[in-house]
């Protein structure tokens, strides 16, 4: 007898595999490389899904992963066009932004548990804000010690 309660429930806890679907993207492009650009309409084809749904954005980021962890492949976005595998320059600006963001969020971090009331912390929370703390306030004199370029030398 089926009930409510496992009508509902789903073979796969949690969510569709994706495995599949990347099968049918590496099946249709490949491992690309660098300079080729690869259209929402041309992933929409060899995947018969919507761009807009959530499922071909959980697939087309899965792929993009395993590109990058088993190729080392970088696919960047392109608005409104697709994804291009990114060359040495475009990849080393990627990179810069990416510090550049951990950087901001680290100094939120510190910011955040600097203005945290230790009050009603357990020894373990006052330690782990400690830390937290340290961490962001090094970061901070590193970048306020560093060695300035002299100008017109490089």
């Amino acid at each position: 007898m089926v009930t409510a309660q496992t009508a509902s429930t789903s073979v796969f806890r949690r969510g569709i595999p994706t495995k599949v679907d990347t099968e049918k993207l590496d099946k249709v492009f490949g491992v690309p490389s660098v300079g080729v650009k690869i259209t929402w309409q041309e992933f929409e084809k060899a995947l018969q899904m919507n761009k807009g749904t959530y499922r071909f954005q959980t697939v087309v980021s899965t792929w993009r992963k395993q590109l990058y962890a088993t190729h080392n492949v970088l696919l960047k976005a392109e608005s409104g066009i697709g994804l291009y595998v990114a060359n040495n320059s475009q990849r080393v600006n990627t990179a810069g932004t990416c510090i550049q963001s951990a950087r901001r969020q680290i100094a939120k971090g510190g910011n955040i548990a600097a203005q945290t009331d230790d009050d009603e912390l357990s020894d373990d929370e006052k330690k782990a804000r400690t830390y937290i703390c340290r961490c962001a306030a090094q970061l901070q004199l590193a970048e306020a010690t560093q060695p300035k370029p002299l100008l017109g030398v490089e």
